[in-house]
């Protein structure tokens, strides 16, 4: 079970200082909020980090209850991040180590998020071997292309049994 937005941000208001037994936030600043959340979701999506969010159509329809299904690999960047955005809203200064904890979480799910949508680079047949590889003799200079093993051979078709 992954986090609710109400527990990213009471996660970020406690990262600044302002835990829920002190500081009572009304509907409306959770509502806000809850728009900061999904401001900086849609941020990180817009530069590749995909996690599966759950966007509203309207942001006015946002849940602050909604279970946002994000893997707990971001959970720590998510409300350091949101608690960066909330102390300077507010007027209040960033812990240096709050800096520290934002900068290298995101940078680890930066690194997930890359790492989970590579590709693996095939080189083309026409691509010469180089200098270095003379293990295949001087009649194979380039590059072979390499053989998907899930796929049948040309000449044979590929059916399906029940």
């Amino acid at each position: 079970m992954s986090y609710t937005k109400r527990q990213f941000v009471t996660k970020a208001y406690e990262k600044i200082g302002l835990a829920d037994y002190v500081f009572d936030l009304s509907p409306e600043q959770l509502q806000s909020a809850c728009e900061e959340l999904d401001a900086l979701m849609a941020d990180w999506a817009g530069k590749g980090i995909r996690i599966g969010w759950p966007f509203a159509m309207n942001p006015d329809n946002s849940n602050i209850d909604t279970d946002t299904g994000a893997p707990w690999q971001a959970n720590l960047a998510i409300y350091t991040n949101l608690a960066i955005t909330f102390a300077s809203n507010i007027g209040k200064s960033v812990p240096g180590e709050l800096l520290k904890s934002a900068s290298s979480s995101y940078a680890s799910v930066l690194r997930f998020a890359v790492k989970s949508n590579m590709v693996e680079m095939q080189y083309s047949s026409g691509t010469p071997m180089g200098a270095g590889n003379k293990w295949r003799g001087p009649n194979y200079p380039f590059v072979t292309i390499p053989v998907d093993k899930t796929l049948p051979p040309p000449e044979q078709d590929l059916t399906f049994s029940q």
